[in-house]
């Protein structure tokens, strides 16, 4: 099944199917992340500051191949994560996973989906964990489990319509978020036993907006012994710890994000009509490492925009646009993911790698056993780039 589309489409892709699915991207933990719940910050965000090209950001980068087989020829991807020791990369469509070990060799095509008593209608959040993939399907309301190979192992039943899933030490939280639960006491979060049951409800449930929900993101991420909490249409971050959820980042886009600007308070109208009319931005896509930010922001829609791609260094509070044009003006076909021990997951099309490693020193460039420039563009499966910045652009 081929799993390309345009570039960072997902947000429009999931408003033509309004919003109806969500996946998992997640975040490895990081050492660096501190054990203690950090201090709650507001971060001011320069929409219009100073950019670079990528490869000039670049400190070094590791390349992985996506081994190509007759079961994993994909095309280009835009939604992937590390999972374990697993590369997991969900189709489009949400019914099917690739799933490859750390060195991009294939290891399984997953496809359980269907209206068996084993199978899923579609993945919304998914995770894997010993070697046991879990996997959440907001319709049926079930988190099943199944072996990375396949084989279905059980599953757990929940009364929560949700817009994801997550766990943490033993602990499911939920996403309900513009949602409407049988439970009328319900908030945003939930969070459930081992068994899905007896639900702790944190924030204020948020009411009907008259906006389609969901998207190809998890609102929830690791980071380190806690979970980081975004919700879709929010400019704030929270930090779930210990059974307590706080208010962690806030990002401050000097009154230019259309959900808490004046004229969508003011006014009545249609919010998918207003933000076509919009100059602001609507949609924030946070990535947080602990020394560094990914920030991805949407203005307006219909036609498809050129996306808008921010790098924030934490500790000099110093940001940069990330320019990601060719030197024909086109744009690289590549999706920024998420981060892992520092670096920042990309996916690139084979036929723009090369390209893009020739901007760089060889000295900057090493590839993941059994990758090779070549390898890679022989086939039509992307590579994965993971790339540590330089701190001082």
């Amino acid at each position: 099944m081929n799993n390309s589309i345009k570039p960072k489409a997902f947000a429009w892709a999931s408003l033509a199917f309004l919003f109806a699915f969500a996946s998992c991207q997640t975040e490895k933990e990081s050492s660096k992340v501190s054990n203690q719940a950090e201090a709650f910050k507001s971060i001011p965000i320069e929409l219009n500051g100073p950019k670079a090209k990528l490869a000039d950001l670049v400190e070094e980068v590791e390349i992985i191949r996506l081994e190509e087989t007759d079961e994993s020829l994909m095309g280009m991807v835009w939604d992937l994560s590390i999972e374990e020791d697993y590369i997991v990369i969900p189709t489009d469509d949400r019914r099917m996973l690739y799933i490859f070990d750390s060195k991009g060799n294939f290891v399984s095509q997953f496809d359980r989906h269907g209206d068996g008593p084993e199978e899923y209608t579609t993945i919304t959040s998914y995770w894997v964990k010993s070697d046991t993939l879990f996997l959440f399907d907001l319709y049926k309301k079930k988190l099943f489990e199944y072996s990375v190979q396949g084989e279905y192992l059980g599953f757990k039943s929940t009364d929560f319509l949700a817009n994801a899933m997550y766990v943490l030490n033993d602990e499911y939280w939920f996403d309900l978020s513009f949602r409407a639960q049988e439970d009328s006491t319900a908030g945003q979060l939930a969070k459930v036993d081992k068994q899905l049951r007896n639900p702790e409800y944190h924030l204020g449930a948020l009411g009907d907006i008259d906006f389609p929900m969901g998207a190809p993101l998890n609102s929830f991420s690791s980071y380190g012994n806690s979970l980081l909490y975004h919700q879709l249409l929010s400019d704030s971050v929270y930090q779930i710890k210990d059974g307590k959820v706080k208010p962690y980042l806030h990002f401050d886009l000097k009154g230019q994000f259309f959900w808490t600007s004046q004229e969508m308070k003011s006014t009545g109208g249609s919010p998918i009509e207003m933000i076509a009319q919009s100059d602001k931005v609507w949609l924030l896509i946070p990535r947080i490492d602990p020394d560094w930010i990914h920030l991805d922001f949407n203005v307006g829609f219909g036609d498809i925009p050129p996306p808008n791609d921010l790098l924030y260094h934490r500790p000099t509070n110093s940001s940069i646009a990330i320019d990601v044009e060719k030197g024909n003006q086109e744009r690289f076909e590549m999706s920024f993911n998420n981060w892992y021990d520092g670096r920042l997951l990309v996916s690139v099309s084979s036929t723009d790698i090369g390209e893009f490693l020739g901007d760089l020193e060889e000295s900057q460039i090493s590839y993941a056993d059994g990758s090779s420039l070549e390898t890679i563009e022989s086939s039509e499966n992307p590579a994965l780039m993971l790339i540590r910045f330089k701190s001082d652009f």
